[in-house]
């Protein structure tokens, strides 16, 4: 017998249960329930396999194809594919990724970016050492969330001209990316912090007579005379501990995606000195600059502006 399950509901059921198992948040479980469910319909409604595990390209195709028919959002499109790339993943099936697209731009203003304005409520919320330099490292580097939660100690390089952290990035790829004098202080705050953490697990360790054992990551957490680091896998935890916490607290929704996206497009859209292109792309370590352009999307001001040029 076959180790997956002979249904697509059971499939589904499984994928949620492990969800549930691993502690994702319970609403993006039941968006996952809802999504899966669609994408199964769908599937079953163009007389194309339902189950996760026997989708094969062409499948994937012939879906992307009828969500384009059916004129949804690339905003919707994108939610739809995460989902069935991941629910073919968690029954080894690598079709999602495997038949990667580059969606088309989405020009409706602030979709996917905060605004200026945005950006200075968020700097000015008060936070603790952890969340500002997990949102510095976001905001103001343009990280991805699991670059900053694999961030080792040894990574960063605060002396000499130009301070860098070497960031572990997509695919274990490394790249080196600088930063400025305002993450430098937080970083400098954090790590204060962070040795009253190191200082306060072994305190309790010392009483609960356990073995005290540090952690190479940068961002970790104590509990019980033990410090940790975030999962890579089940990112959770940390959006809880800082994106969710700050977002509240600051009244902007956001998420970690957003904050990166922003980080490009203020730098891109400058109005003294903007960054060019190639070099961004290279800080946001992507491997075309399409999807760099894809991030930053288009910017009203400017196409307001062009307009205004026209000779007649």
């Amino acid at each position: 017998m076959s180790k997956n399950p002979q249904t697509a509901e059971s499939c589904i059921n499984g994928w949620i249960q492990w969800h549930t198992k691993y502690g994702t948040l319970p609403k993006t479980i039941r968006g996952y329930k809802s999504i899966a469910g669609l994408i199964v319909k769908t599937f079953r409604e163009m007389g194309l396999t339902d189950l996760p595990y026997r989708w094969k390209d062409a499948d994937v195709l012939a879906i992307r194809k009828y969500w384009a028919d059916e004129g949804l959002s690339v905003k919707t499109k994108k939610g739809y594919y995460f989902v069935l790339t991941a629910f073919a993943k968690h029954y080894g099936n690598d079709v999602g990724e495997r038949n990667k697209m580059r969606w088309e731009y989405d020009p409706r203003p602030n979709v996917k970016w905060l605004t200026l304005d945005q950006v200075r409520v968020v700097m000015a919320t008060p936070m603790t050492e952890m969340e500002a330099m997990c949102i510095h490292f976001m905001l103001c580097m343009g990280l991805r969330r699991v670059e900053v939660i694999r961030a080792k100690l040894k990574d960063i390089h605060p002396d000499g001209e130009y301070p860098y952290v070497f960031v572990d990035g997509k695919g274990h790829k490394r790249r080196k990316v600088p930063f400025n004098w305002s993450t430098a202080d937080v970083l400098g705050k954090w790590m204060k912090r962070r040795a009253e953490l190191v200082k306060l697990g072994q305190k309790k360790a010392t009483h609960k007579h356990k073995h005290f054992v540090d952690s190479d990551n940068l961002i970790v957490y104590e509990r019980n005379g033990e410090i940790h680091p975030y999962s890579e896998l089940h990112p959770n935890g940390f959006d809880a501990a800082v994106v969710t916490s700050v977002s509240i607290r600051c009244h902007i929704p956001f998420s970690n995606h957003t904050l990166r996206r922003t980080f490009g497009r203020e730098l891109y859209y400058k109005d003294v000195d903007p960054i060019d292109i190639v070099t961004l792309s290279n800080l946001y370590g992507h491997e075309s600059i399409n999807q760099t352009k894809a991030y930053i999307g288009p910017d009203p001001r400017r196409m307001a502006q062009g307009i205004l040029k026209t000779a007649y």
